[in-house]
């Protein structure tokens, strides 16, 4: 790219010594100023794969904790809340049929069974 284009014209002004010092110095300085900010990139790239690296396994350590509460319910039941609508839900819920915890649980479960093959939780 232009890096190597820099690199070769300042070889070849060095070599023939066509150009002044200055302008030797301008293009140093440029292709310091690009090596940089590759570096500085590539640095921040390594720092955030190592914290999603370190988030994925605080997830999954979390997950397997949670793993026998969170799987040892009802799953046929968690499908009868799960599938219904957020209108039915609502109707539910202010009827008194199921309560905010069974269907937060009902979903939480649902999640943590799919969660195996899907890999669908970013957090918990």
């Amino acid at each position: 790219g232009k890096e190597g284009i820099l690199s070769g014209f300042l070889k070849h002004a060095k070599q023939n010594q066509s150009l002044s010092a200055f302008t030797v110095t301008v293009i140093s300085l440029v292709l310091f100023k690009r090596v940089y900010r590759y570096l500085k990139l590539q640095n921040r790239r390594k720092e955030l794969r190592a914290l999603a690296t370190k988030k994925r396994n605080e997830r999954d350590e979390l997950l397997t904790k949670m793993e026998e509460t969170l799987l040892a319910g009802d799953l046929k039941n968690d499908s009868k809340i799960t599938h219904l609508s957020a209108s039915e839900l609502l109707r539910k819920l202010e009827k008194g049929e199921v309560t905010s915890l069974e269907v937060t649980m009902a979903f939480c479960r649902t999640a943590a069974r799919v969660q195996k093959d899907l890999s669908c939780l970013a957090e918990i």
